[in-house]
């Protein structure tokens, strides 16, 4: 017996007790193992299951559905009232006394956190697709395990290594519904009710928050050879464009087993839009990217993209840059066909205003709001999204001075830096996370840390499109808290979080700071931790400590490079690598377990999306090719902006030590 979801669960036997309904799901059982079968033979890439077996299988499902829940294996539990079953001793077949589940010992080679089954806790078998897809039926899913689900969890004999020390310590840790409720010495537990798993051989962190990424780019990964932001920005609408609702479902998903695989419990996920004045469209696509996230167990904040103006207005500062992207001179037909025209400022309130009303429908996902670019909003737009984030409690987002035509073409148009424009409207506060802040300057700094703003630094994708060094060090410097983010595949190929912490502590050494003045282990840990969650907004988060959400990432302390163990801290971020995270609790809840995700059919869910990529390269094959010629027109006026040879911005010099 035990709660999962708030729901007491019992295996398919307890139905013994009422024969008529065991009669049934025995049959339910039966049907479905010959619709497997009949499944297994087929070519799922061209067929289906036939439409009347399906159905009949389906009306059976209905039918003792009021008695019955079908697990995402097919595997039935009768609900029942959340009860605890005392220990006893009961009798075998053969006479013998059988042993309570709690003290009998695992069966030899087994897992001792997977058998016996504990009290408080039930053993459910997994397998299929958790998606809803034909791997629901049992085709193609990975070999069915068994995993532990209850409300309190006990991770004991684990080398703990969180903040704000940082200094690696073998410890217990307890966690009780999906909060830690303990961190104590070794054997501080004593003999506490839970679930035990041994960890001796695991490094336990807060896990990893992503504060800036974008799921809905991934299917462009790899394509950026030689793009820079403005490139990018040309290709939004073969980004966002012909993306159906299956493929933003399960390109979020992935993204999210690809975040937890590298120790990434949370981000942030600014999500673009075909059309931001559609309504439908854009609020169903920003659920299908939280139902994404959902079903491979991600914490997430899911933000629509806004805009009201086009890429060429928001640099119309810069004349050359400005008409190559879509107006004349060489490469203008090409530009302008691929600038889509920009939605009305009303159209776009309806969605922000539909979408922080609404929520995101999925557990465990937030809902904000990014004006994408602030130079592409017009101030009744940044004026609007102010007023609703405010009036809903929710986060704002924004992309601030990327890259130096960004930076340049605001001040052009404006009279000031990116960072006055958003204090013009009202914008900057505790609830603005602001991403890249390459271009600012010691002004922008202190005018963004009296307003209490979050900075996210992305070194991964500011280093692929050449965009610049951000000086990491000048933000804490002057007060600001500090997060640490990926960006999308378009712009940084891998949603790799680890990676992007360990390029935040290397690249400082690339300004020119001196080495008294580098980034520390222990404060890189903190932006990719800590700072994160307060980007999402997630005060309880980042920590393995009392009260903080039982969101760990376990490494494995017997990979190569973490031996030997000299400087554990410094380790993770300057060798460990994704392979050797190798379990991922989120809420207290596994969703990585020895590298492999717990409620997502890897194998299936990838062959889907590769199919529906194939599908959407197709289908947009004319709107990326504009794009591409747009990125040429655009390469020459941008790179005529790039003023010296490492990009690196002036380190204003009362933050050097």
């Amino acid at each position: 017996m035990g709660c999962a979801a708030g729901r007491v669960v019992l295996p398919l036997r307890a139905l013994d007790r009422d024969p008529p309904a065991a009669g049934r799901a025995r049959r339910l059982r039966l049907r479905l193992r010959r619709l497997r079968r009949r499944a297994a033979l087929l070519d799922l890439g061209q067929r289906a299951p036939a439409p009347g077996r399906a159905a009949h299988v389906l009306e059976q499902r209905q039918q003792v559905r009021q008695g019955l829940v079908v697990d995402v294996g097919g595997r039935l539990h009768l609900p029942a009232r959340r009860l605890r079953r005392p220990a006893r001793r009961g009798r075998r077949d053969d006479g013998r006394v059988r042993a309570p589940a709690a003290d009998r010992a695992p069966r030899a080679g087994g897992r001792a956190d997977s058998v016996p089954r504990p009290r408080g806790g039930a053993r459910r078998r997994l397998g299929g697709d958790p998606l809803g897809g034909r791997g629901a039926l049992g085709v193609g899913a990975p070999a069915r395990r068994w995993y532990v689900v209850s409300s309190r969890l006990l991770l004991v004999g684990g080398v703990v290594l969180t903040g704000p020390s940082w200094r690696p310590e073998r410890l217990d840790v307890l966690v009780e519904d999906g909060v830690v409720a303990a961190v104590v010495a070794p054997g501080g537990l004593g003999r506490a009710d839970g679930v035990r798993h041994d960890v001796s051989d695991r490094l336990v962190l807060p896990g990893l928050v992503n504060g800036h990424t974008h799921s809905h780019s991934r299917h462009a990964r790899g394509m950026a050879r030689d793009w820079t932001l403005e490139t990018s920005l040309l290709h939004g609408g073969f980004l966002a464009a012909e993306r159906r609702e299956e493929l933003t479902r399960l390109g979020a998903t992935l993204t999210a087993v690809e975040l937890l695989g590298s120790g990434c419990t949370g981000a942030f996920d600014l999500v673009g839009l075909a059309d931001a004045g559609n309504l439908d469209g854009s609020l169903t696509t920003l659920a299908a990217t939280a139902a994404g996230h959902a079903a491979a167990g991600l914490r997430a904040v899911v933000a629509p993209m806004l805009a009201d103006r086009t890429v060429a207005e928001s640099l119309a500062g810069l004349p050359e840059v400005a008409s190559a992207c879509g107006g004349s001179g060489a490469g203008a037909g090409a530009a302008a066909g691929a600038a889509a025209r920009a939605p009305g400022t009303d159209d776009v309130l309806a969605v922000a205003r539909a979408w922080v009303g609404a929520g995101s429908g999925a557990a465990g996902v937030d809902v904000a709001l990014a004006p994408t670019i602030p130079a592409q909003c017009s101030p009744r737009l940044l004026e609007g999204l102010r007023d609703l984030a405010v009036a809903h409690d929710v986060r704002l987002h924004t992309h601030l001075a990327e890259s130096q035509p960004q930076a340049d073409a605001a001040r052009a148009t404006y009279g000031r830096s990116v960072t006055g424009v958003l204090a013009d409207a009202g914008l900057l506060g505790s609830g603005l996370t602001a991403a890249h802040a390459v271009w600012v300057d010691g002004d922008d700094l202190a005018l963004l840390a009296d307003a209490g703003a979050v900075l996210v630094t992305v070194p991964g994708s500011n280093l692929r499109l050449g965009s610049g060094v951000a000086d990491v060090r000048a933000m804490l410097a002057a007060g600001l808290t500090v997060g640490v983010g990926t960006d999308g595949a378009n712009s940084a190929d891998a949603y790799d979080q680890l990676d992007a912490a360990r390029l935040t502590a290397l690249l400082c050494r690339a300004t020119r700071h001196p080495a008294s003045a580098w980034l520390t282990p222990a404060e890189v840990l903190e932006a990719a931790t800590v700072g994160g969650a307060a980007a999402c907004g997630w005060p309880a988060t980042g920590r393995v400590s009392v009260g903080h959400a039982a969101d760990l990432a376990l490494l494995d302390l017997r990979a190569p490079s973490l031996q030997p163990p000299n400087d554990l801290a410094n380790q993770v971020l300057t060798a460990a690598r994704a392979a050797d995270v190798r379990d991922v609790l989120v809420g207290g809840r596994w969703v990585l377990r020895d590298g492999a995700p717990v409620s997502v059919d890897l194998t299936g869910a990838t062959a889907r999306y590769l199919d529906l990529v194939a599908d959407l390269h197709e289908r947009a094959t004319d709107v990326r090719r504009r794009a591409g010629l747009a990125g040429d027109a655009v390469a020459a006026p941008v790179a005529a902006l790039r003023t010296g040879d490492r990009l690196l911005p002036t380190i204003p010099s009362e933050v050097t030590p």
